[in-house]
């Protein structure tokens, strides 16, 4: 906002300086000495001064409009009559304003002319010219100054000449110059960058037509401009007159479409109206030609004084309603361009001919820096929506990454469980068939044994299997459940060895919770531990201690038997224990009892999550 409302004072300036750029050393006026306003004239298409003519008297500023001017010829001779000898100092002819062509004669001497005089006629209506008197061209007496005038019917005019000395004519016509045809070429420069930045955002962002309509504008007002300094067409000047007035009623009706679409305005019947317009206008146009055009065309750009006027009750109700200091500024400059436009319109109708004398088309200047306030403002607002753009952008993929790693997690879950599932299935299968087949052989061991050995042998088999049958590592359970079970099967397989067991479970409430793993893990170990006592210890008694802690599980055995040997047995009971414990993610000691025997600790994480999740080795 704060460059839009920069370019408030700038837009001010601009207007002020072309309202402002009157002649420095030679004001135009009635009362300047220096204007011709009588001339002698006559219609002739002669590329040379006429001589034996009939002259008659006509008062300057001279208008060809009137068809009854036009309609003998489009070309004519002006006559000024000299002083009798050569001044002392240069002299010079100022033209600041005529229209379309001009030639300048001294006597019979060529001095200097605008460009070409056949169709397409060098086009001069809005360029000020200045030609220096040649002292060669002088007569001792009955000097005359003859200046050809070429005219489009309907268009031509001749504003009283300046003729006197150079220098008085030198700093105005530069001025003029600047003001009129330099700030034209400026202006046009402007309007077609616009254009292009119009068109550029739009095919960045096709679905938004405010851009496209933005370029339009720019357009059709660069051909304006481009009209206030062109000076040869590669084509006729029919079809250049009627472009430049179709871009004139174009540029009026981009201008509402495109301020619609910048403040969020919806109106179609208002845009279709206003665009038939605008097609009206140009078959108007196209069917008047020429002469018809200088007639018309007052008449039909009072419809873009209606779309500035709509246009501006439309920017002053939306800067009450959003006190937007970008609404004020394109407030500010549409009523300026209003203003001008109804200054130029007169001036170019000859309604204030004095007015010839020292004023200028002013819309000019207005326009560019309303384009170039605007071009800034889309900027800046196109640069916010690509910056929400991207962070739309990223916001969508996060989080389409976001559910897509969901999904993924979903999905393996659900694989993990079906997994799981179809593994429990198939190990309930196994272990069903392992009952049913092994089991009924092993007891039937147990009645053909002929020895105790053997016997016993046989009831430990079955004891085995029904462990490995009736525990389910899918399954979890609490601790002390855990431990209830357990001890009552380590107290019928120590007891019946001659072994006592003094078994203790113990922790904070509530008691921690195995996983499936976790619990099959610790069975097989503490089983195998067991199974160690009975064999190898020649123990007498033994104690298991379980203790739960918020973050472990520490499970202690101890047996009154042999000490420890100096090396460790490499046995597979041993191996496996120390297995088993790895897949705990736990520790595991052996070490000698303060009273004799061996010690046994094993230490596991009690956090469920981080339990072991894999299958279980087989026993």
């Amino acid at each position: 906002m704060r460059r839009a409302r920069s370019l408030l004072p700038m837009l001010i300036l601009w207007c002020a300086c072309g309202a402002a750029a009157d002649d420095r050393e030679f004001l135009p006026g009635r009362e300047s000495p220096w204007l011709r306003f009588q001339a002698d004239f006559v219609h002739s298409d002669s590329a040379v001064p006429p001589i034996d003519v009939a002259w008659r008297p006509v008062e300057l500023p001279d208008s060809w409009r009137d068809e009854a001017h036009w309609k003998p010829g489009v070309s004519g001779w002006y006559r000024f009559r000299l002083a009798d000898r050569a001044p002392e100092q240069p002299y010079a002819i100022y033209l600041y304003r005529f229209s379309m062509n001009a030639a300048v004669y001294l006597n019979d001497e060529f001095v200097g002319s605008g460009g070409s005089f056949d169709e397409p006629i060098a086009r001069n209506w809005n360029r000020p010219l200045m030609f220096h008197l040649p002292r060669s061209a002088w007569k001792e007496n009955g000097n005359h100054l003859y200046l050809r005038l070429r005219v489009y019917p309907g268009f031509g005019h001749l504003a009283p000449p300046a003729i006197g000395p150079a220098e008085l004519f030198t700093e105005a016509y530069r001025s003029r110059f600047t003001v009129q045809i330099s700030f034209a070429q400026i202006a046009f420069l402007i309007a077609a960058l616009s254009a292009g930045f119009g068109i550029a955002f739009w095919l960045v962002d096709r679905a938004s037509t405010m851009y496209l309509y933005f370029a339009l504008c720019g357009a059709t007002w660069s051909v304006y401009s481009l009209n206030l300094f062109v000076q040869n067409l590669p084509f006729p000047a029919g079809l250049w007159w009627w472009l430049v007035h179709t871009c004139i009623d174009l540029f009026a009706v981009s201008l509402v479409l495109f301020s619609h679409r910048l403040l969020g305005i919806r109106r179609p019947r208002v845009e279709r109206a206003f665009l038939a317009f605008a097609a009206a206008a140009a078959i108007v146009y196209g069917v008047a030609g020429i002469p018809g055009i200088a007639r018309v065309n007052p008449i039909v750009h009072l419809g873009d004084l209606v779309c500035g006027v709509y246009l501006l009750a439309v920017l002053i109700t939306e800067s009450v309603r959003r006190r937007s200091i970008d609404a004020y500024v394109l407030t500010g400059a549409i009523l300026v361009m209003l203003a001008l436009a109804v200054h130029d319109q007169l001036l170019n109708a000859l309604i204030v001919p004095d007015a010839w004398a020292t004023r200028y088309y002013l819309l000019q200047f207005a326009s560019p820096l309303m384009l170039l306030t605007m071009m800034i403002h889309l900027t800046r607002r196109f640069r916010i929506a690509l910056v929400e753009s991207r962070r739309t952008t990223q916001d969508l993929q996060r989080r389409v990454s976001e559910a897509t790693s969901a999904l993924q997690s979903s999905y393996a879950r659900q694989r993990a469980m079906d997994l799981e599932q179809a593994a429990a299935r198939e190990r309930e299968r196994i272990y069903q068939d392992l009952h049913d087949e092994i089991g009924g052989t092993l007891l039937s061991l147990v009645y053909a044994a002929k020895d105790d050995g053997a016997r016993q042998l046989a009831r430990d088999a079955i004891g085995e299997l029904r462990s490995i049958v009736a525990t389910d590592p899918a399954q979890s359970c609490d601790l002390d459940a855990f431990s209830a079970d357990l001890r009552r099967e380590s107290e019928e397989r120590l007891n019946a060895a001659g072994i006592s067991l003094a078994w203790e479970c113990e922790g904070p409430a509530p008691r921690a919770v195995l996983t499936g793993p976790q619990r099959y893990e610790l069975h097989r170990i503490l089983r195998e531990i067991v199974t160690n006592t009975i064999r190898h210890s020649a123990a007498r008694r033994m104690s298991v201690s379980i203790r739960s802690a918020p973050s472990e599980v520490v499970v202690v055995a101890v047996n009154d038997g042999r000490p420890m040997p100096p090396e460790p047995g490499t046995g597979r009971g041993l191996a496996g224990i120390r297995k088993r414990t790895a897949r705990l993610q736990g520790s595991s000691t052996w070490d000698d009892a303060p009273g004799g025997g061996v010690r046994f600790t094993l230490r596991f994480p009690a956090t469920p999550e981080r339990g072991v999740a894999a299958e279980p080795a087989p026993p």
